[in-house]
């Protein structure tokens, strides 16, 4: 806490007035209570501290990415205790680790917690896992190449890093691991079904096999492949046509569409079977 808030991440409080600067706000907010009671909401000026609007609510999102609860703590000072018993460390090392201990003993900010990240959190995730909400998510990446070799180039100055931490005895190995492996990112879009629409500006396939069955003619295979071939980034790649004439027929379709148009190539074919009264299955 501190006297007058001034910039965010801060709070404040005095009697029944709780002042705070959320990440998200323009300007502060201050809060009067009525006993338990919210008595009245209004923004104010960081600098002369007078009220400017008043509010009807307010949202207040965490202040940092990283926020250790107490048995967290526990387990940082466990760590921190243990590296300073160790005689590989150097003076300088070990001054570093009295402030950090002095620090989680007070109950300070932990400006330093994300070296500690796997013993604050007990998985680890990653933007993508929040992008798992049972719809299926698009994202787009510009310049793919430019930015695998900025994601390269990022994992060899954090490989770099720890390894000279982990040399000097800043922390121990079990948690060292404070950012995912690029791979392990990549790996994310396959586990949660994310579909990879462009690499390297080249739009990405898929292949779909659909066969009709019934009575087939000349002029119904000629319609139903103008009709698929008609449809944006589909096409008809490959067919095995056998016609019985009046017996019953089988007209084995290969199609490659652009990933994504899967379903519009299915409604296509349900469309065509359904007009020419043929028994359809689809095979992705």
């Amino acid at each position: 806490a501190v006297e007058n808030v001034e910039s965010k991440g801060q709070f404040a409080k005095r009697g029944g007035i709780v002042d705070f600067f959320g990440a998200d706000m323009d300007s502060p907010c201050r809060i009067d209570f009525f006993g338990d009671e919210v008595d009245r909401i209004v923004s104010f000026d960081p600098i002369t501290q007078r009220s400017l609007n008043n509010l009807s609510n307010i949202s207040l999102l965490p202040a940092k990415e990283v926020n250790p609860d107490a048995e967290a703590r526990e387990r940082i000072l466990r760590e921190i205790i243990k590296a300073m018993r160790s005689d590989k460390i150097s003076d300088e090392i070990y001054q570093r680790l009295e402030r950090e201990k002095a620090a989680v003993e007070s109950g300070l900010d932990l400006a330093f917690a994300d070296k500690y990240i796997n013993l604050i959190y007990e998985n680890n995730t990653c933007l993508f896992d929040y992008l798992n909400n049972g719809k299926t998510p698009i994202v787009f990446v510009n310049d793919t190449n430019a930015c695998l070799e900025n994601a390269k180039k990022y994992a060899d100055r954090i490989d770099s890093d720890l390894t000279a931490m982990l040399s000097s005895g800043s922390f121990a190995m079990k948690v060292a691991r404070y950012n995912q492996p690029f791979k392990n990112v990549v790996d994310k879009f396959e586990e949660l079904g994310f579909s990879i629409i462009e690499v390297d500006g080249v739009v990405k396939k898929e292949k779909i096999t659909t066969i009709f069955f019934g009575h087939i003619v000349d002029q119904d295979l000629r319609d139903t492949m103008d009709r698929i071939n008609a449809l944006d980034g589909v096409v008809i790649v490959a067919f095995d046509i056998k016609l019985n004439g009046e017996e019953k027929s089988t007209a084995l379709i290969n199609i490659e569409a652009d990933v994504g148009l899967r379903k519009a190539v299915f409604d296509r074919i349900a469309e065509i079977a359904e007009e020419k009264d043929l028994l359809v299955i689809n095979e992705v």
